[in-house]
């Protein structure tokens, strides 16, 4: 076949299918959206080249965007006007990590927001539809340096803020201006009593300022991590429910951490909404008293409020713009939030938000504090009320300090503040690192394993509110988990994510 017969061949081909699929569009238009080499007459082909003659042909290296394409350009960066949230702090946060459901029973993964990009060692360029936070000046030399040494003064780990530098010197530059520093990073370590030579020890007041206002992360979101909450649903919350009935006794929970509320009000959703398939005979749930510390004072405000901006287009999508550093899916507020749950956990605001109800709201008590406090105050747990059935350090107590404060903060746990066979619930990011370098130095607790299949036992389980995906995989000695099909999505995945006293 000639080369010719093929291009007709091909042409044919391509017309009918732009006919049969894309009756959208014209013959031609078709044919060069599909990149296929359109045929001129010889008298436009003329024309053509007389017109490309008579115009200066353009170097390479100066091309103008069309009109239509000059949107797209990358802007500079801009300083951005400063939000000012309760009690006029300054507040901008951002979220550590955005996870996504494990389709594996126990795998802890975290996957980290990818950061705009700009000059090497400078701040990275605001990409167009964000809201752009960078400062026009670059940070100063040895900002990292600085940062490094406060958070070793101060018992975290430097690397868990790694993905958050563009943030971090954010805040730290509006911090050093609010104290009369400007740019001189000597004088703000001095403020700091981190300097060589300084006279005050480190954990001033400042250093204590800083850690609220610029290392302090609140950025979350209801129900993180579904497959966990559908395990607390199915095994966890059932066996305190029926303990603490029995006992004639509230169930008590302590919240290390608060972030925005959150976690406080999906556990008292899960309480108070999800177990009607393990309610007592007399219709009757013993109260649930939940304990919460929370070293921002902005942030426990906010929580304590319970009231969630709802007016950025879809529900499901919808962030705490004022709290959010960057767009970060790990921030859409209502994304995992049960449909059936909805009415009941909220009610809509003329101002366009949605507060958390009355109900919900109860029975908290909330506590500006960090989650060491209870280490440096014996009487701490008097004050509260006693030791609790459930403990919840997600995303915080056992992730940013470093391994000794995170033994520290275990040893009471498991000594003092849980009760026993009490529960403690981690954050999945932080799960396997616990279980390797921290959990072996106390033998008090232990991690529960993944369910395996219970049909035909005729149990009652709740109904699949979050989506838990599983499947049968391998392990290293050979063993293989069984995730079932059936009663799996009911069941959830506890991962390495929860342990037991006892």
């Amino acid at each position: 076949m000639s080369v010719a017969s093929r291009k007709a061949t091909a042409s044919e081909s391509l017309l009918r299918l732009s006919k049969a699929s894309c009756k959208g569009y014209a013959p031609s238009s078709f044919l060069a959206k599909v990149g296929y080499p359109r045929r001129e007459s010889s008298t436009s082909g003329a024309v053509a080249r007389q017109r490309n003659e008579s115009q200066p042909r353009r170097s390479r290296r100066s091309v103008s965007l069309p009109p239509s394409k000059q949107s797209i350009a990358l802007p500079e960066p801009t300083r951005s006007e400063t939000l000012v949230v309760g009690g006029g702090a300054q507040k901008d946060a951002c979220c550590v990590q955005a996870d996504e459901d494990d389709d594996d029973d126990d795998e802890s993964e975290s996957e980290e927001e990818e950061e705009p990009r700009g000059a090497p060692g400078g701040p990275p360029v605001a990409l167009p539809g964000r809201r752009s936070v960078a400062r026009t000046e670059g940070p100063p030399a040895g900002w990292e340096e600085l940062l490094k040494k406060a958070t070793a003064a101060l018992g975290l780990r430097w690397a868990a803020y790694w993905s958050l530098r563009r943030v971090l010197w954010e805040r730290l530059g509006r911090r050093m201006e609010a104290v009369g520093c400007g740019g001189d990073l000597a004088a703000y370590e001095s403020l700091l009593g981190l300097g060589a030579g300084d006279a005050s020890e480190p954990g001033s007041s400042e250093l204590q300022r800083l850690q609220e206002s610029v290392l302090q992360i609140d950025i979350s979101r209801f129900f993180r991590t579904g497959s966990l909450w559908q395990y607390l649903l199915s095994a966890v919350l059932p066996e305190l429910l029926q303990r603490c009935a029995a006992n004639g006794e509230p169930c008590r929970c302590w919240v290390m951490g608060a972030g925005l509320g959150e976690e406080v009000y999906s556990l008292k959703a899960c309480w108070e909404l999800g177990l009607g398939h393990v309610v007592p005979e007399d219709g009757r749930l013993p109260e649930l008293q939940i304990v919460v510390s929370e070293i921002s004072r902005d942030g426990l405000a906010f929580a304590k409020a319970g009231d969630y901006a709802a007016s950025q287009g879809p529900l499901k999508r919808c962030k705490q713009g004022e709290w959010a550093a960057w767009a970060s899916s790990g921030a859409e507020t209502f994304r995992e939030v049960p449909e059936p749950w909805l009415t009941q956990m909220f009610s809509a605001q003329a101002r366009g938000s949605m507060r958390i109800s009355r109900r919900l709201r109860s029975n908290i008590l909330w506590r500006c504090e960090s989650w060491d406090a209870p280490l440096e105050d014996g009487s701490w747990l008097d004050e509260v009320g006693g030791p609790f059935h459930l403990i919840l350090g997600r995303h915080g107590p056992f992730f940013y300090p470093g391994p000794a404060a995170q033994r520290k903060i275990l040893d009471f746990v498991a000594c003092s503040a849980l009760q026993p066979d009490g529960f403690l619930v981690l954050g999945r990011d932080e799960s396997k690192s616990f279980t390797t370098k921290v959990a072996p130095g106390q033998p008090g607790i232990s991690s529960i394993p993944a369910p395996g299949c219970i049909c035909g036992r005729g149990e009652r389980l709740p109904s699949a509110l979050f989506r838990v995906g599983g499947r049968r995989k391998k392990r290293r000695g050979g063993a293989t988990t069984a995730f079932c099909s059936l009663c799996g999505p009911r069941l959830g995945l506890p991962g390495r994510m929860v342990w037991k006293k006892g």
